[in-house]
C-alpha cells in the first residue's frame, strides 16, 4: 500500500476483509461475495500464465539449494576440524 499509495496499512487491517481468517469473520456478506469473486479471478489468471507456477518453484528450490549448501559447508567444516589433527 505504501509503495502505491503512499499509506502505512498494517496487516491486521487488511486480514480484518479476508473471512478465511478469524479477523474477518463476521464480515458482511456484501464483502465476504466482493472477496470470493476476486479471489477466484485471481485464480483464474494465474493459472492462465503457467510459467508462473513454474518460476515461483525454481525461486523456492534455487533458496532451498543455497541453504543447503550452506550447511552442507558447515557440516564439511565441522566434520575437518572434528578429526583429530597431527
Amino acid at each position: 500500500m505504501k509503495g502505491s499509495y503512499g499509506i502505512v496499512v498494517a496487516r491486521q487491517t487488511i486480514e480484518s476483509y479476508d473471512p478465511t481468517k478469524t479477523a474477518g469473520a463476521r464480515l458482511a456478506p456484501k464483502w465476504i461475495a466482493i472477496f470470493e469473486a476476486t479471489r477466484e479471478t485471481f485464480v483464474k489468471d494465474v493459472r492462465k500464465i503457467g510459467i508462473s507456477h513454474k518460476a515461483v518453484r525454481c525461486a523456492v528450490f534455487s533458496v532451498w539449494r543455497t541453504r543447503l549448501r550452506s550447511r552442507e559447508t558447515l557440516l564439511s567444516s565441522c566434520r575437518y576440524w572434528s578429526k583429530p589433527q597431527g
